[in-house]
């Protein structure tokens, strides 16, 4: 869970891990002062530290976080 990621990097060397996020637009959207964000912005100041990050999401979101301007965005268009 997001909650536990800070514990998790410490116990393991994330730079050897994928990192795969199904539905990220949740993630982003949900989080408020209140409520994940500082789990989430944890989660997010390590990404680039993963050997490779997948995140996923059907739903186009804006998020501002400067290190996901690090990652290609791919667009899947089905007709």
């Amino acid at each position: 869970t997001y909650a536990s990621f800070k514990k998790l990097s410490k116990a393991i060397d994330i730079r050897d891990r994928f990192l795969v996020v199904d539905e990220f637009h949740n993630a982003a959207l949900s989080a408020s002062k209140e409520f994940r964000n500082y789990e989430l912005n944890n989660l997010l100041d390590r990404i680039l530290d993963f050997k490779k990050v997948v995140l996923m999401t059907g739903t186009s979101i804006v998020c501002h976080h400067p290190n996901l301007e690090a990652f290609k965005k791919v667009k899947v268009v089905y007709e």
